[in-house]
């Protein structure tokens, strides 16, 4: 068994609630010593976990050499700071993963759930269909023009009500991109952990909105001919954005509730969901209405894909399971035994040197324009190898 110390200066977070409650009571269940924010004695634990708002891994490195030392969810600005210096990561997804293996060898995938009450839910063709909404109150300022459009078709054939519950206390109220009240009412809940099981327990469906505003809107802007030339870009290509920390948390409360889930397009919706199988995936306004519009027309289905998506989480994200796949890989680290692969991106000059690759293949078939950009780039290129040293080239 080993010796745990589980420090951070704000239990409250969200993500402290996980890395840092739940996960100690995972580990006394499992027969290992924790103790929570001694931030003095690091000599006495086999490993320490800090959260990326107060980590302490200089001291705690400096006090215990052979400690391990992890970081809950890592931030962006500690990738060549502390996410680095650390032995191993909690994060939350693939793509939070993906993008801290740059700084850390070991960066566990390790599901941020919050505590909610399992709940076996029946579903039937009610007069109303409620939709329902989990989360930031910044991912609702995106829903317009996509999900919004799909809401207000729903509107027209049937009484719809939109569940949004967020942090209308510290946030203000939702007043960007909301459906026309006309077609769609529109409910306001204030977060609060009790809420999930009183309020969005009650609707029929739920939705993930992640796309970040903008992506829709870039879709839009017209292509050139030259990168349709080189790249074969089409003015229909995706363009979508989403943030570095998406994860499965919202999916996996509408889970628990027995709630089926209807999401953007983003890495971990597409591997929690399988499009069709466990829930839908969709980005365009016709893509959402079409998704809803066969689970508000199947009680069967929803329950169908609420019950696929649970049973999937249990078996592939239980946070028992987890917590014994992380304990293992602690017992084999050692302090800062693994380092990161770096692979360094081209440099400047060889990025001009592809780039005028390609111009050079289009100048032949190029208008006059181009071919002029080109042998004008091919001059520039030219005086400043001559003043540059090769090394640095």
């Amino acid at each position: 068994m080993q010796s745990f110390v589980l420090n951070t200066k704000f239990p409250e977070a969200a993500a402290s609630r996980v890395c840092i409650q739940r996960l100690g009571k995972q580990l006394i269940a499992r027969g290992h010593r924790v103790v929570f924010n001694d931030w003095n004695h690091y000599d006495q634990y086999d490993v320490v976990l800090f959260m990326s708002y107060d980590p302490e891994v200089e001291a705690a490195r400096k006090q215990n050499p052979k400690i391990i030392i992890g970081i809950g969810d890592p931030k962006p600005q500690q990738i060549d700071t502390t996410a680095r210096d650390a032995d191993f990561l909690l994060v939350s997804s693939l793509e939070q993963r993906d993008l801290f293996l740059r700084a850390n060898a070991n960066p566990f995938i390790f599901p941020m759930f919050p505590e909610i009450p399992r709940i076996e839910k029946t579903h039937r063709q009610n007069e109303i269909l409620r939709i329902g909404y989990h989360g930031n109150k910044a991912h609702l300022h995106s829903i317009s023009p996509h999900i919004t459009s799909a809401l207000e078709e729903l509107g027209k054939h049937r009484k719809v009500e939109f569940w949004a519950m967020y942090n209308i206390e510290k946030l203000g109220s939702w007043k960007f991109g909301l459906p026309d009240p006309k077609l769609v009412t529109v409910k306001h809940i204030q977060w609060h952990p009790n809420h999930y099981e009183k309020y969005l327990s009650q609707v029929d469906i739920g939705i993930i909105p992640n796309t970040i505003l903008g992506s829709y809107y870039e879709k839009k802007k017209k292509t050139s001919k030259m990168f349709k030339y080189f790249f074969g870009t089409s003015q229909e290509d995706y363009l979508t954005r989403f943030k570095f920390s998406s994860n499965s948390g919202r999916l996996y409360v509408f889970s628990q509730l027995g709630i089926p889930v209807v999401s953007d397009f983003f890495p971990t919706a597409a591997q929690f969901l399988e499009h069709g199988n466990r829930g839908f995936l969709a980005h365009s306004a016709e893509g959402w209405y079409s998704c809803l519009l066969k689970l508000a027309e199947s009680a069967d289905l929803r329950q169908k894909l609420a019950a696929n998506l649970r049973a999937y989480i249990d078996e592939n994200a239980d946070f028992d399971k987890t917590t014994e796949e992380l304990t293992t890989l602690l017992a084999q680290l050692k302090p800062k035994e693994q380092v990161p692969v770096q692979i360094t991106d081209m440099n400047s000059w060889a990025r001009v040197f592809g780039y005028l690759s390609l111009l050079f293949e289009y100048s032949i078939h190029g208008n006059a324009l181009t071919r002029a950009i080109f042998l004008k780039s091919k001059l520039l290129l030219k005086r400043k190898s001559l003043e540059t040293p090769i090394e640095s080239l």
